[in-house]
């Protein structure tokens, strides 16, 4: 059965994960996480994705971007893959693929992207790493800290958090503190972890005229129609 092309909606959030092959930690020293970062910033500037939220976990990471164009994220993807595996390759003499299989990516309505960032936000501490406003590797510092991060660009929804950067930066914090509603967690593993769109009816309609399908099959055979 052919694969599913990558479902990509410019000007929309996307959330992107990618796993490194077993036994490789990517992210497992302060050097290698610098490079990355640094990388992705360039890969996304050059190839028209802009940043909303990641985390670096020492096997895999995520994030949240916007791309300017349909073929935009493939591109950043493929910039980056090239340069950062390169050098870290380079750097710890080794040789060949670093990434398992390709990575998942999948758009998101407006209207899910708090859930979205705090889903990643959140990330190491669910992999029991450090709480999400301890961790370094991400982007919460940048949100709740005022620690300026270059790679990020704001989001609407993110800006209507509060009237002032202060408002917004203890707005983020509390729903770190909180954490996410079980129910939203399990859509994003269920839906955007695997590729599908998590949007109203209406904007799934709109997305689906690229011809390619925003949600999966139902499960099972179909049902035999009555003549």
């Amino acid at each position: 059965m052919a694969r599913l092309s990558r479902l990509v909606v410019p000007g929309e959030v996307h959330l992107v994960r990618q796993s490194a092959i077993a036994g490789q930690q990517p992210f497992a020293d302060d050097v290698d996480c610098e490079r990355f970062l640094d990388t992705l910033r360039r890969a996304a500037a050059e190839r028209g994705v802009s940043v909303q939220a990641y985390a670096l976990l020492p096997d895999a990471w995520l994030m949240l971007g916007t791309p300017a164009s349909a073929d935009a994220l493939g591109k950043m993807m493929q910039a980056l893959s090239r340069w950062f595996v390169t050098e870290f390759n380079r750097r710890h003499g080794r040789q060949g693929a670093l990434w398992r299989s390709r990575f998942t990516a999948a758009p998101l309505s407006a209207s899910h992207v708090i859930d979205a960032v705090l889903y990643v936000e959140l990330a190491p501490q669910r992999s029991g790493l450090a709480s999400a406003l301890d961790y370094r590797w991400s982007s919460a510092p940048h949100h709740v800290t005022g620690a300026r991060d270059p790679l990020l660009v704001g989001h609407r929804t993110l800006w209507g958090l509060g009237n002032t950067p202060f408002e917004r930066e203890a707005a983020h914090g509390r729903m770190l503190d909180q954490g996410l509603a079980h129910s939203s967690a399990q859509t994003i593993e269920q839906t955007l972890l695997k590729g599908w769109a998590w949007a109203s009816p209406a904007e799934l309609e709109s997305w689906a005229a690229s011809g390619r399908r925003v949600v999966p099959l139902p499960r099972g055979r179909p049902r035999l129609v009555q003549k």
